[in-house]
C-alpha cells in the first residue's frame, strides 16, 4: 500500500507542472509529430504466472519514441517503441561459514526489462493540438528478467517475447505554434495463453506516459 501511494504522489510530481505552461493554440494545420515520452510503469504479475519474475519489483521508469500522423481530422496513426525496466532490493542473501565463521557472504537483486514496439491507433475528441483521445493497438513485447549476485557470479537468465495489445486514453494541448504535449495512460497485456510456453510470462503493464511532440 505504501508502494502504491508514492507510485501516485511520484506520478503527480511529473506531471501535472508540464500542464501549468502548456498554452491555448489554434490549430496549425500540422499533420506529423515526432517526439519523446518518458514516466513510470506499474506491472501487475498477476497470482497465477508464477513463470514471471515478480521479484524484479512492480514500479520503473520507462523512456520512449513516437511518430504520430494525422489520418483524418480526428484519427492518427502512431507507431512508437518504449523501454522499461525494474529492480528489486535484495532478495536473497547466502552465507557460507567454516567451523562456525563467516567465509562469504552473496546478496542476490533481481530484474526486470521490457521493449516494446507498438502501432496504436488514436481518436480525438476534439482539434488535434487540444483535446481528449483514446487509442488501440497491437505491439510486439521483448522481456528479459534475471538475478545479479554482489559478487559478479553469473546471472540466471530469461528471456522471451510476446504479442500485446494496448489501450490508451489521454490528453494533449498546445505549448507554442508546433509543439504539443500530452499525458497518456497506457495499459499493455498479452491476452494469448500461448505464450505460457515460454520461461517468463508477460506481466500486464500501466504505463503513464509524458511527453511532447515537435
Amino acid at each position: 500500500m505504501k508502494r502504491d501511494i508514492k507510485f501516485v504522489w511520484t506520478v503527480l510530481l511529473l506531471f501535472i507542472p508540464v500542464f501549468g505552461f502548456a498554452q491555448d493554440a489554434e490549430d496549425e494545420g500540422i499533420t506529423s509529430y515526432t517526439g519523446v515520452t518518458w514516466g513510470v510503469t506499474r506491472t501487475f504479475w498477476g497470482s497465477n504466472t508464477g513463470e514471471g519474475y515478480a521479484h524484479a519489483g512492480t514500479a520503473g521508469p520507462v523512456i520512449g519514441l513516437r511518430k504520430v500522423k494525422m489520418v483524418g481530422s480526428n484519427a492518427a496513426f502512431v507507431p512508437y517503441i518504449t523501454y522499461m525496466a525494474m529492480f528489486s532490493g535484495p532478495i536473497t542473501t547466502t552465507q557460507y561459514l567454516q567451523d562456525s565463521i563467516l567465509v562469504s557472504r552473496h546478496t542476490t537483486r533481481s530484474y526486470f526489462r521490457e521493449i516494446d514496439l507498438g502501432f496504436n491507433l488514436n481518436y480525438y475528441f476534439g482539434p488535434n493540438r487540444k483535446s481528449f483521445y483514446v487509442g488501440l493497438g497491437p505491439s510486439i513485447r521483448w522481456g528479459q528478467s534475471g538475478e545479479r549476485t554482489d559478487d559478479a557470479r553469473p546471472a540466471k537468465t530469461m528471456k522471451a517475447a510476446w504479442f500485446g495489445t494496448t489501450v490508451l486514453v489521454g490528453y494533449q494541448a498546445g505549448w507554442g505554434k508546433k509543439t504539443v504535449v500530452f499525458f497518456e495512460p497506457q495499459f499493455t497485456f498479452s491476452p494469448d495463453p500461448a505464450d505460457r510456453w515460454q520461461m517468463a510470462y508477460p506481466p500486464d503493464n500501466l504505463n503513464l506516459h509524458m511527453g511532447i511532440l515537435f
